[in-house]
């Protein structure tokens, strides 16, 4: 399953999500491996149990930020714009 690049509070971040039944999912968020039933609901919430405890998250998404909310903490995640990391680690065009 393809990884997703995220970017969170300036740290890169990669995310795996990989079916394993029905609404089970696994999860690697860098080297942390879980598994989690996931729901979706009405208005970008998440009914989720994981390790048996069960959790309701928000997350909501505007051009290449997601904002997950969970247990009073809030995230904003940013997709890092690959293109321009690329042209910036081949450096300026006269050398």
């Amino acid at each position: 399953m393809p990884s997703i690049q995220y970017e969170v509070q300036g740290k890169r971040c990669e995310v795996t999500v990989e079916p394993v039944g029905d609404d089970l999912w696994r999860v690697k968020i860098g080297q942390r491996t879980l598994t989690a039933r996931v729901r979706a609901g009405d208005q970008g919430r998440l009914d989720l149990e994981i390790d048996g405890r069960r959790l309701r998250a928000y997350s909501i998404a505007s051009g290449n930020q997601r904002t997950v909310a969970l247990d009073g903490d809030e995230w904003v995640l940013t997709k890092p714009d690959l293109k321009r990391r690329r042209s910036q680690a081949a450096g300026p065009e006269e050398w």
